[in-house]
């Protein structure tokens, strides 16, 4: 396998990527954000290839994170983080997970979070316990809406 940070090169695997974890209908949308990271020194993306040739092979994982700086808290965010379903279970996710807990940690910091929807990802919550992740909180938010003819900011 190969871990890559991704590059423009490699915006279609990364995509396909995208698409299967978050179906947004419109690919424009994750083209934006994955520009977005690709243009900032805050964000990253890696990608993991199976093989030793990208030019063979398609993309398996990919991980995306970004830095959160202010004047009382920095730490690193996991964004996004996905293994294709049958490559699961043989470490692809703990190998992208150490890419960008290394690259957070050379910004100098050493406080890592991320987050779940259990009921969309249900995987997730396991993965996160298996690579050293400790539950912070639980929340739901709940929404009414009181006039139906007066537009809503959701």
């Amino acid at each position: 396998m190969q871990l890559v940070e991704a590059t423009q090169e490699h915006l279609p695997s990364w995509l396909a990527l995208r698409r299967q974890l978050w179906p947004e209908p419109d690919p424009q949308r994750h083209l934006q954000e994955m520009q977005e990271i690709l243009a900032s020194p805050a964000m990253i993306a890696f990608l993991l290839f199976d093989g030793v040739s990208m030019a063979d092979e398609e993309s398996i994982a990919f991980i995306e994170g970004a830095l959160y700086l202010t004047a009382s808290h920095k730490y690193g965010y996991v964004e996004g983080w996905y293994v294709i379903p049958n490559r699961r279970g043989e470490g692809c996710g703990r190998q992208l997970l150490g890419a960008l807990e290394e690259w957070i940690l050379h910004q100098s910091i050493s406080l890592v979070l991320s987050d779940t929807i259990p009921e969309s990802y249900p995987l997730s919550t396991r993965a996160h316990r298996q690579n050293g992740f400790s539950e912070l909180m639980t929340i739901r938010v709940f929404v009414k809406v009181l006039d139906t003819d007066l537009p809503t900011a959701i």
